[in-house]
């Protein structure tokens, strides 16, 4: 594997140890602080301390121990809630009741919920769950739980009243089972609250109503557990704890990282592949993905930035105008014993929860409350949760307000606050007029500011959203029609590589490419000319190069051969001997005729004279017939020529090479008998003989032809007698005829012949010649019987061989 191969997995693993370690660095910072206030629930138990948080769209519900130590966690959001508002138990196990908004117009004045009751066992397994209920205007304050049924305890809006409802067991089915439509549920006590108090919270157990009023001060039920205090301030998440609350962060930085390596591989295609194109595609799309999402986080940010202003000065003003109409101004005991009966109470309280509930404050404000700066205990609020520790109400950060006006000369000071999962404000207000010690704190909803700024400025997102869209599509529009006109050059280029024609211009190329075309027109010229050039030369001496020399060697392509590649080649020779005289013309169609045998790859011209007057042929042993293919060339030339022409074809193993160097190479044939043979071609040309063939040839492919036996010749390498045969289909027509006809006679007096009888011989030879006139090979033997009849057999070893 080469270095460009390795180096993307090593770049996917660097990144992904590095987001690892980018995501551990980032969670490690990113503490969870968990308050216990007003607005969380707890229980304590035998198995251990039940504590809920809420959070923006989800609560969270664990199981502590008294160290702190959390033990299981259950996310609301896995059964579509959002809120956890009481717990209680029961049986052994826990019962906690949940709430979602219903409806949240941005225009209709409060929220609308939908209240369900969920049971579990001791590791927070979700063992059943009710249907839905409403509460109507009312506002749950606790549930509790005994054999005969759910009791849900709500407190009216305005504090005015306490409702109990509840509903059977039988309506709690398990998660699968569960129905989704909206139950009733049986009223079981109404209270309603003296003229000068109001409820602030209440419970109902063993048939009666624990109740907590404007005057009272937490206890019971209602007042702050050290125990869980002590237990959240020191909670510790085990490790699954950890992944169910921070689970999408664990999604998120998947994703991202998946994102992250997506990107890494578009830059390697385009620095180390090198696509420029794309390379110059996502660059603008990340610029204007960036463009965008910064134009969009800017107004976002210059918005929220500017409606928490305008919310901090309507809150300044506010408290301010409400200080005035509460009677700040004027010197109250907030400490005395019988302030809670006092008419300085009554007139406070009624200008807090006057103040409230005017038309548009009560979207904006939460609660308002008067506050001790010595201690931060509240002594006095709309909400009605007096005498009770503004920290524990609302949290830690609530503190700096109280400091800041406590230990300084501020007019008014203002902090953010998280509080049952929704961003507020806390404003607070003091003057050197009013009493110094204590200070007017309002508490502002800044939830509605965000979820209004999101309603309100969806179109400038969906705007951006578009012109990012619209943009991408204009990027997108213009890589396709560059990649389009670059993949037409490149099929030009590319078909001008292969030699082949170029194709036209497209007539919508652009204009900076079109100097490349016409560039590459030029080049396409260029090559055509050097082509020609060089195929005129290829021609030229293709037609006096041997052909077939890489069959012969057993090559792919002439290209492959080498110089000193040698071969053994069993095959088949075929000598042609063409009459002194003959007309150069003649030997066109000679050539044409050896062309086409070539073309079959079967054959290879291996030699020829240099007047022209023998030339050879080596047929490579296969099933096609060669005999005939000679025999048709004999016929023709001596047909249409004024000479006589002969051809002889026999058998042998030859060896095929080349010998040279890169300068010049010549090829060679050499064969155990082929030097021997080669010389009888002559001697049967001056018989007259136009095609001879050896026993072998003649079995092989010619047996049920016409031939004529005519005699044997001997060889050295071997001991037995190599029989020869003329084929009269290479004789003109007369001659053939005259040689068929005196087939029977010539036969006779040849075997004579070979037994010696030489007088006998002599008669019946002559007898032929007078048949046959023109029968050269008659003559021959009748000069031979002569010799033998008169001169005796001279070498017994070479008698009736034929011999040059």
């Amino acid at each position: 594997m080469n270095i460009r191969k390795r180096l993307l997995p090593i770049i996917y693993i660097v990144s992904i140890a590095v987001s690892a370690v980018i995501f551990a660095f980032v969670m490690s910072r990113n503490v969870h602080d968990t308050e216990y206030t007003s607005y969380t629930r707890s229980l304590v138990t035998n198995e251990g301390i039940y504590f809920s948080e809420n959070l923006e769209d989800f609560a969270l519900l664990y199981r502590l121990t008294s160290k702190g130590k959390v033990k299981n966690v259950y996310n609301s959001a896995d059964i579509d809630q959002e809120r956890i508002l009481a717990l209680t138990v029961y049986d052994g196990n826990l019962y906690v009741a949940f709430s979602k908004t219903e409806n949240d117009d941005e225009y209709q004045e409060g929220k609308h919920y939908e209240y369900c009751i969920g049971e579990f066992n001791t590791k927070l397994n979700l063992l059943q769950i009710s249907s839905e209920f409403h509460l109507d205007e009312d506002i749950l304050s606790s549930i509790t739980v005994d054999n005969s049924g759910i009791y849900v305890t709500a407190i009216s809006k305005d504090g005015g009243q306490v409702r109990v409802v509840s509903f059977s067991h039988d309506k709690m089915a398990s998660p699968s089972e569960r129905g989704h439509e909206i139950h009733a549920t049986e009223n079981v006590m109404i209270r309603k609250a003296d003229p000068e108090r109001f409820f602030v919270s209440a419970i109902y157990e063993n048939g009666g109503l624990t109740i907590r009023t404007d005057e009272d001060e937490p206890s019971g039920y209602f007042a702050q557990d050290e125990r869980v205090s002590a237990a959240v301030s020191s909670m510790s998440l085990s490790a699954p704890a950890e992944f169910i609350m921070y689970r999408a962060y664990f999604i998120v930085w998947i994703a991202g990282t998946i994102i992250w390596l997506i990107i890494v591989r578009l830059i390697y295609n385009m620095l180390i592949v090198s696509n420029r194109t794309m390379y110059s595609f996502v660059l603008f799309e990340i610029i204007l993905a960036i463009l965008v999402g910064c134009s969009i986080y800017y107004i976002s940010g210059q918005y929220m930035t500017a409606r928490k202003q305008e919310h901090v000065r309507f809150g300044i003003i506010s408290m301010q105008a409400l200080a005035d109409e509460s009677g700040l101004t004027r010197a109250v005991d907030y400490g005395a014993q019988d302030y809670f009966e006092s008419n300085d109470y009554f007139e406070t309280q009624n200008a807090l929860t006057d103040f409230l509930e005017r038309n548009g404050n009560s979207s904006v404000f939460y609660d308002v409350l008067i506050v001790r700066l010595a201690d931060g205990m509240v002594v006095t609020s709309g909400s009605g949760r007096n005498n009770e520790s503004a920290v524990f109400l609302f949290g830690n950060a609530i503190s700096d307000v109280i400091d800041d006006l406590h230990n300084s000369t501020a007019m008014y000071s203002v902090c953010e606050l998280y509080l049952g999962g929704e961003d507020c404000l806390a404003v607070g207000v003091a003057d050197d007029d009013f009493i110094s010690d204590y200070a007017i704190v309002g508490i502002i909803d800044d939830t509605r500011v965000n979820e209004r700024f999101n309603k309100s400025n969806f179109f400038y997102v969906v705007l951006f959203i578009a012109l990012f869209a619209v943009g991408s599509l204009i990027l997108l529009g213009i890589y396709y029609l560059n990649s389009r006109d670059l993949k037409h050059l490149e099929d030009a280029l590319r078909e001008c590589a292969l030699g082949r024609k170029i194709p036209d211009r497209p007539a919508t190329a652009g204009v900076d490419l079109k100097n490349m075309w016409d560039s590459l027109f030029e080049i396409g010229k260029r090559v055509d000319e050097i082509n020609y050039k060089r195929f005129k030369v290829f021609e030229a001496y293709f037609k006096y190069a041997p052909k077939n020399i890489e069959f012969a060697l057993g090559k792919e392509s002439i290209m492959d051969v080498k110089n000193g590649e040698r071969t053994k080649i069993d095959g088949r020779l075929l000598t042609i001997q063409l009459g002194e005289g003959l007309e150069k013309e003649l030997l066109l169609s000679v050539t044409t005729a050896l062309e086409q045998r070539q073309k079959g790859n079967d054959c290879i011209l291996v030699g020829n004279s240099t007047d022209l007057s023998r030339l050879q042929m080596l047929f490579m042993m296969s099933d096609k017939p060669m005999v005939d293919y000679a025999a048709e060339i004999i016929h023709d030339i001596n047909m249409h020529g004024n000479v006589f022409n002969s051809a002889f074809i026999f058998f042998d193993t030859f060896e095929f090479g080349i010998v040279g160097n890169d300068g010049l190479a010549l090829t060679y044939l050499d064969g155990d008998i082929s030097k021997e043979f080669t010389g009888y071609v002559e001697f049967f040309n001056r018989l007259h003989l136009g095609l001879v063939i050896t026993e072998y040839i003649y079995l092989r492919e010619y047996e049920d032809r016409s031939v004529r036996y005519i005699g044997y010749i001997k060889c050295e390498k071997y001991t037995e007698n190599i029989k020869l045969y003329e084929v009269m289909d290479a004789c003109g027509q007369s001659e053939r005829h005259a040689k068929i006809h005196t087939s029977r006679l010539f036969k006779e007096a040849l075997e004579t012949y070979e037994k010696k009888d030489f007088y006998l011989a002599r008669n019946m030879f002559s007898d032929l010649l007078k048949a046959a006139p023109g029968d050269e090979l008659s003559r021959w033997y009748l000069f031979e019987s002569e010799k033998y009849l008169n001169n005796g057999i001279a070498d017994e070893a070479t008698f009736g061989a034929l011999h040059l």
